[in-house]
């Protein structure tokens, strides 16, 4: 029997399989990290957030097209926006990265935990969660749909 303060310290399947799971997608892929940021919009939400920060308003203007500047637009993505700022204002893009990367292996992890709930088998669980992870991997990038998936 184990402790209940030992219990923390000893990894459950779900654990493993986050840690699994975020080595096979970003440790192991030859552009790793780098490639949640290959979608430029990332830089875009990233802006807007800052623009939150430093004055505290969501944007009902178009700031930063060229082709119709102040065009009227809202920012319904506000509060991600807000997030991503913050965190690049603390660790650039090092940190989104890793929020990014965060936020998909746990919507993975959750997924996978939700299968073995409701009574899926562990490895054809685990199987079919690889498989389809990398199915959607094309749409894994520092966008705030992460935030989507994984609530």
């Amino acid at each position: 029997m184990v402790s209940k303060p030992g219990r923390f310290a000893k990894p459950s399947l779900s654990d493993l399989f986050y840690l699994f799971f975020t080595v096979w997608m970003f440790l192991t892929s030859p552009v790793g990290w780098q490639r949640l940021l290959l979608d430029a919009d990332a830089s875009l939400h990233t802006r807007i957030g800052q623009y939150i920060l430093e004055t505290g308003k969501i944007p009902h203007r178009d700031l930063f097209a060229f082709t119709k500047p102040g065009q009227e637009w809202f920012a319904f993505e506000w509060l991600s926006e807000a997030i991503f700022g913050y965190v690049f204002n603390l660790a650039s893009y090092k940190g989104l990265t890793l929020l990014a990367g965060t936020l998909i292996a746990l919507y993975v992890t959750f997924q996978f935990k939700y299968t073995i709930g409701r009574g899926a088998y562990g490895l054809i669980a685990l199987l079919v969660m690889l498989v389809a992870a990398t199915a959607t991997s094309i749409h894994y990038f520092a966008r705030p749909n992460l935030f989507t998936l994984l609530l």
